[in-house]
């Protein structure tokens, strides 16, 4: 699922690396209203490796920097529900062609519809939610072990990085400085998480930012002091008087060929798998994998992206049958989209 840009940039800031591991944790459960339902602390426990005490402090303290708002109104509080604040991508809302749209685009009236607003993951038109921004929770690396053992810093890069490239480049090229900025560490810090990052991106060694098209091998193979640092500079601007070279910001050039892959299951088919498995859970019944999958589909297929409306029809089913029966769900799906 997603969380929004204006979101994303007041987490960075804010929270810590365990607040970070939560609420991407709980968002990939989220609707296309930011509602999570059904989180069982245990598997929040085992997910970002943290003790009981310390889930509730995460939740509170994600609750005090008004990212999310706790429901308290739950029966059991083994179980939480929370909603992520300003987080509304509406499926629901993306503008469809009408039946006067032909097969270009264009509507009845002459209007035309932009191609560039369409969304690739439901092939309708997005709504003003799609259009604010937002970093996609979908990534696997965020869901390792390796992600959850990374310091703020190093969290904070991974994530920045993972947005740049939701821009359709084969390659991300970024400086040293702009590494600073977003952590606020010294240069020596920051070539430090480079060498943490380098086994989880495809990250050339740091070069030095020159503009003049001279060879970057011959910046790399200097080794000696300033003096001939300096010496450099002064034959580069010689030759082009509009040379920057900037020693303190070296340039990395990152490959997205590794690193930045998505998971094999779907967004929504995650969100709804949390949902089932929650239900049969909480019911205390069974059900076959095949069952499990076909439920799944049912959602996918009359697109149904509403978390109380998914554990309504998982209840009702569930309550006539004692299990999850997907020719019924179907059935009771079906009656309530028309």
């Amino acid at each position: 699922m997603k969380i929004s840009s204006k979101n994303l940039d007041k987490i960075l800031e804010c929270c810590t690396k365990k607040e970070i591991d939560l609420i991407i944790y709980i968002g990939q459960f989220q609707d296309d209203f930011g509602i999570i339902k059904g989180v069982h602390y245990k598997d929040v426990l085992e997910a970002i490796n943290i003790a009981k005490s310390t889930f509730y402090k995460l939740l509170y303290g994600l609750e005090s920097k008004d990212i999310i708002e706790i429901c308290w109104l739950n029966e059991d509080f083994s179980y939480w529900s929370v909603t992520i604040k300003d987080n509304v991508f509406d499926s629901s809302k993306a503008a469809t062609r009408d039946k006067g749209e032909d097969k270009g685009g264009h509507k009845g009236k002459g209007e035309r519809v932009d191609a560039r607003d369409k969304n690739s993951q439901n092939g309708d038109f997005q709504s003003d939610d799609y259009k604010k921004g937002y970093f996609k929770l979908n990534y696997a690396i965020l869901h390792t072990p390796a992600f959850k053992s990374m310091t703020k810093s190093e969290k904070v890069i991974v994530i920045r990085l993972l947005k740049i490239a939701d821009f359709n480049y084969n390659q991300i090229r970024i400086t040293t400085r702009t590494l600073m900025e977003w952590t606020g560490k010294s240069m020596r810090s920051v070539k430090k998480f480079l060498e943490t990052l380098r086994g989880i991106f495809g990250i050339s060694h740091p070069v030095l930012n020159i503009h003049n098209g001279q060879a970057l091998q011959k910046i790399r193979s200097i080794q000696g002091t300033h003096r001939r640092q300096d010496d450099l500079m002064s034959r580069s601007r010689s030759q082009n008087q509009d040379t920057s070279v900037n020693l303190n910001s070296n340039l990395i050039i990152i490959s997205k060929s590794h690193g930045f892959e998505t998971r094999s299951t779907s967004e929504r088919d995650i969100r709804n798998r949390h949902l089932i498995d929650f239900v049969l859970r909480k019911s205390k019944a069974e059900a076959t994998e095949k069952d499990i999958k076909d439920g799944i589909t049912v959602f996918k297929q009359y697109k149904v992206n509403t978390a109380n409306v998914m554990l309504t029809l998982l209840d009702n089913t569930i309550g006539q049958f004692g299990t999850l029966a997907p020719a019924y769900l179907n059935k009771l799906t079906q009656s309530f989209v028309r």
